[in-house]
């Protein structure tokens, strides 16, 4: 009987052990007071944060407001939102209007490029016709030459 009742504590207080004890190995009452300064140290980054923020603050005030109705700020936001966006179709349609010109420049060259060779080619076609006439008239005055020799041969056969 007494060994029953031995029993019967110990095994009460083994599960009052476990219940304590989580998994890895900590009893839950250290995991009440790191809550409780995890909570503590939050609550003083809160404090620390809202102090940052006050003195930001009162170094750099916001500036009054005027009494204008929130449409109207409104109003003056989309006009300015508008205003950026003509502003940068703008600058989109300059780029536009350099590039078209800067390809216009391209095909001038170009055509430039193009007209120079067809001036060559046409000066070395002139250069060849000019040496075709050289050649035929040399050749000419060859024939010439050569009828002279014969007329000149006939002329001594005959003397």
């Amino acid at each position: 009987m007494i060994i029953a009742v031995i029993f019967i504590i110990g095994s009460l207080g083994l599960i009052q052990f476990i219940r304590t004890r989580s998994k890895d190995g900590s009893s839950s009452n250290d995991k009440k007071n790191t809550a409780k300064e995890n909570e503590k140290k939050s609550d003083n980054t809160k404090k620390q944060m809202k102090t940052h923020e006050i003195n930001v603050e009162e170094e750099n005030p916001l500036p009054e407001e005027k009494n204008v109705p929130p449409k109207e700020e409104e109003k003056k936001q989309e006009e300015k939102k508008q205003e950026e966006k003509k502003q940068e179709e703008k600058k989109e349609e300059v780029k536009q209007e350099e590039k078209k010109q800067e390809e216009e420049k391209q095909e001038e060259k170009k055509q430039e490029e193009k007209k120079q060779e067809e001036k060559k080619q046409e000066e070395k076609k002139e250069e060849v016709k000019q040496e075709e006439k050289k050649q035929e008239e040399e050749k000419q005055e060859e024939k010439k030459q050569e009828e002279e020799k014969q007329e000149e041969k006939k002329q001594e056969e005959k003397k």
